[in-house]
């Protein structure tokens, strides 16, 4: 089974790295999200995975509007 076959209502991720995942789970379609990831040095690369998401998702939310 695929993660994007799983349905949650949240998904706690432990150990969220710099985000190489994101896309796997986000297509859960989860109503929330939430990142652990102790190691500070991925912090920077963890935000951007998670800021290209939320563009994503913003952009395509706004092709429903006319």
């Amino acid at each position: 089974m695929t993660v994007a076959a799983l349905q949650f209502e949240t998904v706690l991720i432990i150990g969220a790295g710099e985000g190489d995942d994101l896309q796997d789970w986000q297509s859960t379609d989860a109503k929330r999200i939430i990142l652990v990831e102790p190691n500070p040095a991925c912090a920077p690369a963890l935000k951007k995975a998670m800021m290209l998401i939320f563009t994503q998702n913003l952009a395509g939310k706004a092709d429903n509007f006319h």
